[in-house]
């Protein structure tokens, strides 16, 4: 047989056995909801992904405005990961058999109950905002981590106006200023036993060198 149909053919049959080991077969379908009211939740700040790690297999939902879902997939076999960038909910991750053709299964989010945390970066002496001085990427971040309850964020970005808000644990922070030569002078945000579920914090900014 010549090299040249030798070769098409075992392409072929290599094409032939991919599809078939992606054959989506499978069938999940479900609600997002919250965990502890029952109520149904929008996807719109989460990403849900779908993994059939037996054949290195992942399906990803991107953020959309419904609380529903529905994908196929090739193995029965799944592992359900969904990861709220809001903070709101905790991260997600399940792994299931789906028995028979379909499986209707609801995703059920555990609320953190974190504090929405608004903030503004200001100079200590003038009160004027820290704002980004050039392009994107520019100007001071920062980073905040409660290490006793072993969370961290990292890279947060000031606005136009010097402010930022993120959701953060009812715990001690530690607040660190990146990329910049300036230090933070009220570093630590203690929020142990804060009842509300909102809080505006000022952060002060002076000359000199950061903290470590």
């Amino acid at each position: 047989m010549p090299t040249r149909v030798l070769t098409g053919l075992c392409t072929a049959l290599l094409l032939l056995g991919g599809a078939c080991a992606s054959d989506p077969s499978h069938l999940l379908h479900g609600r997002v909801i919250d965990a502890e009211t029952g109520e149904p939740v929008s996807r719109r700040t989460m990403y849900v992904h779908f993994f059939c790690d037996q054949i290195d297999f992942q399906r990803t939902l991107d953020p959309e405005d419904a609380s529903t879902y529905s994908v196929r997939l090739p193995r029965p076999k799944v592992r359900v990961r969904a990861a709220d960038r809001s903070g709101v909910y905790a991260l997600f991750e399940q792994t299931l058999t789906i028995e028979g053709e379909a499986l209707e299964y609801d995703i059920r989010l555990t609320p953190t109950h974190f504090v929405l945390l608004r903030g503004r970066a200001i100079d200590a002496v003038t009160g004027e905002a820290i704002r980004p001085t050039g392009g994107m990427g520019s100007g001071p971040r920062l980073h905040l981590d409660a290490d006793k309850v072993g969370w961290g964020k990292s890279g947060v970005r000031l606005d136009d106006e010097g402010a930022f808000s993120l959701r953060v644990p009812r715990a001690k922070l530690r607040v660190r200023a990146i990329n910049t030569p300036k230090r933070i002078v009220n570093p630590v945000i203690d929020l142990t036993g804060y009842e509300a579920d909102e809080r505006d914090v000022k952060i002060r900014f002076e000359s000199g060198s950061r903290r470590r």
